[in-house]
């Protein structure tokens, strides 16, 4: 068909929410009245953080310092495969850590135990040095792929890992926003400072074709990745005047936001929450909008909640135990065991002092007046921030702390003082740490030995 010679615009939308009987009141695709102009929205979404900032997010990975800035992150995966292309550059790094079942014994009464290669070493630090293959961006110079993508390859075209400021894509509400009392939430568009949007749903991670065909034509422009557009997906689709109007002038032209191939079929074999869970392990309410009633209701198959079924957040009950070591997570040096990194790394307390000498060989009584403790905490990186710090003076006193950040450099520990009104000889001393991290593990030392369940 050539668009130019038939009537302007040439194609009209039907939404089978909002079904017409007359050809007139269907939407179009671009018009210079927006509120002729269908503008896809978001029907579902999953609270990832609570009203106090509370969450339970893979710290590495949604900072701003993350190594999947672009492309579709190696996280982003079911259980038996990943969603996107793969590339790689080789560079020097670890090949071999030491581990619970790599020259290391672990158990709680004699703790970590390395030999071998790891002799003097702790389970996490690295066994061999070697070259390992580092995931990037498929633009970066050197970098070798995996293979081309497959039919069967959900992948996110050109992924943003900001839209804006807001990490992965998330929506952007106002303060004192309803979300009960809102329309359905449009994406960001050619539109929306004409229609002084100020609710925006984020980059979609699932999308449901319903009664039609609808997901394959949603599309993002191409010179502006956070803005959402309608596709038109034909062989003609890089002269499509569609694909140049629905973005706007100034946004480039409407490009694919993901293999569409992947969401043709009635049921994909895919879901939202394998993406979503590898962002955040918790998420607090779920919403959707019902087009019967026309509000947003809670709906709980839209959030994975703990205590539920769905719920991501890793425990000993499932895995039987801590991670082996703190690669365990996904990281650049390890994508391949998907299920290893289903499990909790404990935080770590060692270097426990109290007046500069160390508590687990102390042979002097403490006398009454001001003592300092000091010692380090490390947290993993994936599971920031430190949560909670509590210390048990053993004289009656407990202490709890806030707003303190993991300290594991040892030029650097944590400095604690406390009064105590009495003697205390050396075989009284009853000092009990406990940590714990932004995910609910947790260590506690007593008098400096490694962590046990003896807890404050």
């Amino acid at each position: 068909m050539n668009e130019a010679t038939v009537a302007d615009p040439p194609v009209r939308v039907y939404d089978y929410n909002y079904p017409t009987v007359d050809e007139e009141e269907l939407k179009l695709i671009y018009s210079s009245n927006p509120n002729d102009v269908y503008l896809p929205t978001c029907n579902n979404f999953a609270q990832l953080v609570d009203s106090a900032g509370n969450n339970k997010a893979w710290a590495n990975r949604t900072n701003k310092s993350s190594v999947y800035p672009f492309d579709t992150p190696l996280f982003f995966r079911d259980a038996d495969r990943y969603y996107g292309q793969v590339c790689y550059i080789d560079k020097p790094g670890c090949v071999s850590y030491c581990a619970c079942d790599n020259q290391c014994v672990c158990n709680d009464e004699v703790g970590e135990v390395c030999a071998g290669k790891c002799k003097d070493k702790r389970v996490g630090d690295c066994a061999q040095q070697g070259m390992i293959k580092m995931p990037v961006s498929c633009n970066t110079p050197g970098a070798s792929s995996s293979g081309d993508l497959s039919p069967d390859d959900f992948n996110f075209s050109s992924y943003g890992r900001n839209r804006a400021s807001v990490p992965f894509g998330a929506a952007t509400f106002p303060d004192g926003f309803n979300i009960f009392a809102s329309e359905p939430i449009k994406f960001l568009n050619q539109y929306s400072s004409k229609i002084d949007q100020q609710a925006f749903a984020g980059r979609p991670y699932d999308c449901d074709n319903g009664e039609g065909t609808g997901c394959a034509h949603l599309g993002y422009c191409s010179l502006n990745p956070n803005m959402i557009c309608i596709l038109d997906n034909t062989f003609s689709a890089s002269t499509s005047l569609i694909n140049q109007r629905s973005c706007g002038s100034a946004n480039g032209t409407c490009v694919p936001l993901w293999n569409s191939s992947k969401l043709t079929t009635s049921l994909p074999a895919f879901k939202a929450d394998n993406i979503l869970k590898n962002l955040f392990l918790q998420s607090y309410a779920g919403y959707s909008y019902n087009f019967n009633t026309k509000n947003y209701q809670l709906d709980t198959d839209a959030a994975y909640r703990v205590g539920s079924s769905s719920s991501y957040i890793p425990s000993l009950s499932d895995y039987g135990e801590y991670c082996a070591s703190s690669t365990s997570h996904l990281s650049p040096n390890n994508d391949e065991n998907y299920r290893a990194y289903w499990c909790g790394i404990k935080p770590k307390i060692n270097n426990v002092k109290i007046d500069g000498n160390s508590l687990r060989d102390i042979k002097t009584s403490l006398n009454p007046g001001i003592h300092v403790l000091t010692f380090n905490t490390t947290i993993d990186s994936d599971q920031q921030p430190l949560k909670d710090l509590v210390i048990s003076w053993g004289d009656g006193s407990l202490q709890t702390l806030v707003n303190e950040d993991s300290r594991s450099d040892a030029a650097n520990p944590h400095k604690i003082y406390h009064y105590f009104r009495n003697e205390v000889k050396s075989n009284d001393i009853n000092i009990r740490i406990k940590v714990a991290d932004n995910w609910g593990f947790y260590c506690c030392s007593l008098n400096g030995d490694i962590c046990s369940t003896d807890c404050p």
